[in-house]
């Protein structure tokens, strides 16, 4: 069986300071002013806006409303150092959120110079005024020693006021101290209960590290099948982590089916988010691929799907048509119904529905369901 490892201490995968927003820069406006608004406007504009778009805000942060500018910086308006002067406007007037998502990219050097330091006053200010996400991070940095000394204690303590608050993702962090008892007596079943409230929040880290609890018998009775589901719904939920757990699972068959295809596209899914560990599954289940159509033509089915979609390889519609012909030949039916697909689609071959309902055809006969699905519909179109 593989051990796999989630979030844990030690593991690199520690507790991080989040963002309400994708932390890549946007440009969906670009050229955008900041506030241009008197010091005497500003005070007196309101500080609370119902705008939605950023068209709706525009005006309203150009007449000094902090939340106006606030919801435009979120909304992905202007470039990175733009919305870096929105939520600064926004957090010297005190909007509490604008303070932690202007700590978040001081703290990585988005479109600002980064600062450990002042990301970390800045947390303090967003927690200080009430935001639950500001005290996640507040507690992030403190246990990391981030831009000043360590303070666990103080960590545990914001990480259980955001837990109770808004922030799942805080309580995924508690979690981990009581699963590694740092700044607390080791509580097992304490962690696994934090995991499964911040899973149930929709958070996909507690998913993940519930996941872990599950697949390697931490505290509980080992049940792989629990775990796929806890790493497919953290996956789903955008857990890079959780995408590589799960592509683990589908590359050692703990469902009982050894899937190298959708290990290679989860590996995938978490290299494209920067894990390096799903880089390097990566490049096994590659390797894996490679060999296994070698000794078989049946088993070049998932080689081709690898092709066709880019997972670990460049795209090549060409070769994942090749390769879906020679397993189909080989008597896979998977590969029959994906060879009719590319034909239906023109995917790197010219459109031809009568030869993609062929292949469909064939690949219901040799035992794929979607092959049957496939030629059924396209049959009664042809009615």
């Amino acid at each position: 069986m593989i051990l796999v490892v989630g979030c844990l201490w030690g593991t690199g995968c520690a507790a991080a300071p989040s963002s309400a927003v994708d932390a890549s820069p946007a440009a969906n406006v670009t050229g955008a002013a900041a506030p241009s608004a008197s010091a005497s406007a500003a005070q007196a504009a309101p500080r609370t806006s119902s705008c939605k778009t950023i068209e709706e805000c525009r005006p309203e942060c150009a007449a000094g409303n902090p939340d106006a500018c606030y919801k435009q910086a979120i909304e992905g308006a202007g470039s990175s150092e733009d919305r870096v002067g929105w939520y600064r406007f926004a957090c010297d007037r005190d909007h509490a959120a604008a303070c932690s998502e202007l700590g978040f990219r001081t703290g990585r050097g988005l479109g600002v110079e980064k600062d450990d330091q002042k990301a970390r006053a800045l947390y303090e200010k967003a927690c200080s005024g009430g935001y639950d996400e500001g005290c996640k991070n507040l507690g992030v940095v403190l246990e990391q020693g981030r831009g000043g000394p360590k303070d666990i204690g103080r960590a545990r303590a914001l990480y259980e006021k955001a837990c109770s608050g808004s922030d799942a993702s805080a309580c995924a962090a508690l979690a981990r101290l009581y699963d590694k008892g740092l700044g607390v007596d080791r509580d097992i079943a304490k962690a696994r209960e934090l995991f499964r409230q911040a899973c149930d929040r929709d958070d996909g880290s507690g998913c993940n590290d519930l996941g872990v609890m599950y697949r390697n018998g931490e505290g509980v009775a080992e049940d792989a099948a629990h775990a796929i589901r806890l790493y497919t719904r953290g996956c789903d939920l955008g857990h890079a982590l959780a995408c590589v757990n799960l592509g683990r699972t589908k590359m050692d068959g703990a469902d009982g089916d050894v899937n190298l295809g959708d290990a290679a596209r989860l590996f995938d899914r978490g290299c494209d988010d920067g894990l390096e560990e799903g880089c390097d599954e990566l490049k096994v289940a590659v390797a894996r691929l490679r060999e296994a159509c070698e000794s078989s033509a049946s088993q070049c089915n998932n080689w081709g799907y690898v092709h066709e979609f880019g997972y670990g390889v460049a795209v090549d519609l060409q070769q994942a048509l090749a390769l879906y012909k020679k397993a189909c030949d080989g008597g896979n039916g998977t590969a029959c119904t994906n060879e009719g697909d590319l034909y239906l689609a023109g995917n790197g071959v010219p459109a031809d529905r009568a030869k993609a309902l062929t292949f469909f055809k064939l690949g219901c006969k040799r035992g794929d369901k979607r092959g049957c699905q496939q030629s059924e519909e396209e049959a009664a179109k042809g009615k």
